[in-house]
């Protein structure tokens, strides 16, 4: 039996499907022996069962200790009064021990047993820190490189802190250090300013530096369910983005960067964590893991400094959502960590005018849902010619059935003159014989550009909608799924087709199951989307239909 190329195209997508589904079932590796961590120590998370302890922290050298900190040394946490975050600074390090945004939510990670889940029935607002070596949760350390080697120092409050700022004094390893930390009452910025001085008799050399860390949630992930909250170290190389995950840094090794590197930090999916030097030159950064948990270093650049001079360097911190209208309020080099591409393919051509009509369509609505909804038919209106064309496609190798099957019967032993006998009638009759597939190929970028911006949108995060609780995640139980594959079949009955009954079986009955699974995994906005264009799509052909008869 000899397949057209509209047939071909359809059985390659159908055979490609089957195998990456059949792989990822029985052949994928299981999940790694180690288990999640929590981003909170456990006597800060209201659990159901036992509730996760934080995982292998980084190690801290042996001698990193402060060697001239004070005896009887003693950490002060002072905290941060904003209305967008709740956050504490530690005396030591000027680290962030707290930072929690006030108008996000997140699930609680707990271990029931064996597995290890989301209780979703709990939620806790979304932190910015992790444990480090003694436990204690800490973020943006700020310590002196001096020889290669991470110097701590213990701070003390100058004075009481006030909205404005906050000015902490210390020193180690004969330099003095003053840093005035200025959060930003309107965004999700903190300025710094760091004077180290140096207090000894010789030039030293000294680069300030500052570490980010965040952990790895749930496990690997697969194909069809990215793990969830995934974390990425970010470095930007001369104009690009690195961007390496915890498997993608061998364990005691790092990805460094040379001597000009722009912004730096961390990406938790729909969060970020990023420093942005004042002036560009000589920074470097370093992306290492340790466990399951992600590190970013980025180095100040170095100079010589003479005994009683000062060097001064400036950063701000940006802690918040990867919302486009926050982070160009503090600079717009920061849209740079929403990754639209897929499988290297760049589709932040089509996700960002999608973000757009979204949050304008939510703005007329009122309702994330309905948004997608909105955004589904506008899509499908705009594809319509297309769509049209298809069909009327579709009707005319119709009607060429009985020719096509008299050449394949009169060239039954010459595959070659049957192909070059069939590509003469349709140019004759004016037939493309793909024309039916390009409404599902066009429509493809689509649903990749809408899956990238779920995945990275924040606007969505936590959205419920009817009872879909997060559109951002998964159905509990996969209604829409069941559905678009009963769609699915409705829809192979009512539009034209040139297949055998044998092959119209296959893709009447294995296509609808193979789809229903495939989106079981995927965002329910995702699905959301599908679930409206597959109705859409029936209703167009049955328009068509009764408007141009077979």
């Amino acid at each position: 039996m000899q397949l057209t190329e509209q047939q071909r195209v359809v059985t390659a997508v159908v055979a490609c499907m089957a195998i990456l589904f059949v792989w990822q079932f029985f052949f994928s590796p299981p999940p790694p022996a180690e288990e999640p961590v929590a981003q909170r120590s456990a006597e800060d998370i209201p659990v159901k069962g036992e509730a996760i302890e934080p995982n292998d922290p980084k190690p801290v050298p042996a001698a990193e200790p402060a060697v001239d900190a004070p005896a009887r040394y003693e950490e002060k946490r002072l905290p941060v009064v904003n209305p967008l975050y709740r956050a504490e600074v530690s005396t030591t390090d000027a680290a962030f021990t707290k930072f929690e945004l006030a108008k996000y939510d997140e699930a609680v990670w707990v271990r029931d047993g064996k597995e290890v889940k989301q209780d979703r029935s709990r939620e806790q607002p979304v932190s910015l820190v992790t444990a480090e070596a003694d436990g204690a949760p800490r973020q943006a350390r700020l310590r002196l490189d001096v020889g290669g080697k991470p110097v701590s120092i213990p701070f003390s409050a100058s004075a009481a802190p006030t909205a404005g700022r906050i000015d902490l004094t210390g020193s180690a390893e004969g330099f003095s250090v003053v840093a005035e930390l200025t959060p930003d009452a309107d965004t999700y910025q903190v300025a710094y300013e760091v004077r180290v001085t140096n207090q000894g008799s010789a030039p030293r050399t000294v680069s300030p530096m500052v570490s980010f860390g965040l952990e790895q949630f749930g496990g690997e992930g697969s194909m069809f369910a990215p793990a969830p909250d995934q974390v990425h170290g970010l470095c930007v190389v001369n104009g690009s983005v690195e961007r390496k995950a915890v498997n993608d840094v061998d364990e005691g090794e790092a990805f460094a960067s040379p001597e000009n590197a722009g912004w730096a930090g961390i990406d938790r999916q729909y969060f970020l964590v990023a420093l942005l030097p004042d002036v560009e030159g000589k920074n470097r950064c370093r992306i290492e893991a340790q466990g399951k948990t992600l590190w970013v270093d980025y180095f100040l650049p170095a100079g010589d400094i003479a005994p009683g001079q000062t060097a001064v360097r400036k950063f701000r911190i940006y802690a918040g959502p990867k919302r486009d209208s926050e982070m160009e309020r503090v600079s717009p080099l920061l849209k740079e960590a929403i990754n639209y591409s897929l499988w290297g393919i760049p589709l932040g051509f089509l996700a960002r005018p999608m973000v757009f009509l979204m949050n304008l369509f939510h703005g007329w609505t009122g309702s994330w849902g309905v948004a997608i909804m909105c955004l589904t038919f506008l899509v499908k209106l705009l594809l319509f010619p297309v769509t049209y064309r298809s069909v009327m496609s579709m009707r005319k190798m119709q009607l060429l059935k009985p020719e096509l099957d008299k050449i394949k019967k009169q060239y039954e032993n010459d595959k070659e003159r049957q192909q070059l006998e069939q590509m003469k009638l349709f140019r004759e009759r004016g037939v493309n014989p793909i024309g039916g597939c390009l409404p599902m190929l066009l429509q493809m970028p689509v649903w990749f550009a809408l899956y990238r911006m779920l995945w990275s949108s924040v606007d969505l995060y936590h959205q419920p909608f009817l009872w879909i609780s997060d559109l951002t995640h998964a159905e509990p139980f996969p209604i829409m799924a069941i559905c678009v594959g009963a769609l699915t079949f409705v829809q192979q009955k009512t539009t034209p087709t040139t297949m055998d009954s044998q092959q119209m079986k296959m893709m009447m009955y294995v296509m609808p199951v193979m789809f229903s699974v495939f989106l079981i995994a995927l965002p329910s906005g995702l699905v959301l989307y599908i679930l409206v264009n597959s109705i859409l799509t029936i209703l167009q052909q049955l328009a068509i239909n009764r408007r141009q008869p077979a």
